[in-house]
């Protein structure tokens, strides 16, 4: 009898262990998915920053160059 009960011991650890290293890695893909989601946002904004840059820069390129050419180097840069 003592096989069996440790037998269940084991096999109750043993799912206890799947149990929490599942919830591990669960939680370990959702902070991915999140990062993830959160850098396509920020190259989202970085990309719309670009392009207000460079109409702002279509704006001055009569009247202020060099302001043009700077405001482009910048939105070149990210």
């Amino acid at each position: 009898m003592a096989t069996i009960a440790q037998s269940t011991v084991n096999t109750t650890f043993k799912s206890k262990f799947a149990a929490v290293l599942r919830n591990i890695f669960i939680h370990f893909v959702k902070a991915h998915e999140l990062q993830a989601v959160a850098l396509v946002a920020a190259e989202q904004d970085r990309a719309n920053g670009s392009r207000q840059l460079n109409r702002m820069a279509d704006k001055f390129e009569a009247t202020q160059p060099n302001l043009a050419a700077e405001l482009r180097f910048i939105a070149s840069r990210g």
